[in-house]
């Protein structure tokens, strides 16, 4: 679907989707504020992973979608290993899951 901007001004997340404008208070709950994870820094473990590696459920019940760049890295973890959520300066992936038990992996991750 095109992206169009007939009526909306131009920032982020004000388009319009289907003929409706963000901006403009329709279809509040499509384009509602994320709200914040409350347990950043504390450490989690997997539960389970998606057979594609895009979504990561941790110990605390919260699923992750993971960016398609990390995809190769969450389909190498396993189930108890111990992850710490991490906060990032991104809008798409405000967040990381740091894995703890490997040296070095980190993947951007948003609310799923």
């Amino acid at each position: 679907m095109a992206i169009e901007w007939r009526g909306c001004p131009r920032s982020w997340g004000a388009y319009i989707k289907g003929n409706v404008c963000a901006t403009r208070g329709e279809r509040k709950d499509k384009f509602a504020p994320m709200k914040p994870y409350n347990r950043v820094g504390e450490q989690l473990s997997v539960i389970r992973i998606s057979k594609n590696g895009q979504t990561v459920t941790l110990s605390d019940g919260s699923r992750w979608r993971v960016s398609v760049g990390d995809v190769t890295r969450t389909l190498c973890w396993y189930a108890t290993q111990r992850i710490v959520v991490e906060n990032r300066d991104d809008v798409l992936y405000p967040y990381e899951l740091r894995n703890l038990d490997t040296v070095a992996d980190v993947a951007k991750a948003s609310p799923a």
